[in-house]
């Protein structure tokens, strides 16, 4: 849905026009921007810190970078080699209606 809203069409045209190594290429170069340095975010982290320090018993204690956004993407946890094996050997015998001898 990000892809479209950047290229400014509809989702099923994006999906029809875009391939899925453009598609992949498209997801980095996104998280990439979302990152990326802006002089207004810090201009108004900047703003955002002076307030807060004017509220604050102990003015030094804030920083400007506890203002500026980091936009991580959580990497999922990795099975083990053997459990995912497994699972995939159970789901070809169940499609393949086979028995495994295992």
């Amino acid at each position: 849905m990000r892809l479209a809203s950047e290229l400014g069409m509809a989702l099923d045209e994006t999906k029809r026009k875009t391939t899925s190594k453009q598609f992949v290429m498209w997801c980095v170069w996104l998280d990439e921007k979302a990152n990326r340095f802006d002089p207004l975010f810090h201009y108004m982290a900047a703003i955002a810190c002076e307030i807060r320090r004017g509220q604050v018993k102990s003015p030094r204690s804030v920083q400007i970078k506890d203002f500026l956004l980091k936009f991580t993407k959580e990497q999922p946890p990795v099975a083990p080699t053997n459990t995912l094996m497994a699972w995939a050997k159970s789901k070809w015998f169940g499609f393949l209606r086979m028995q495994n001898k295992e």
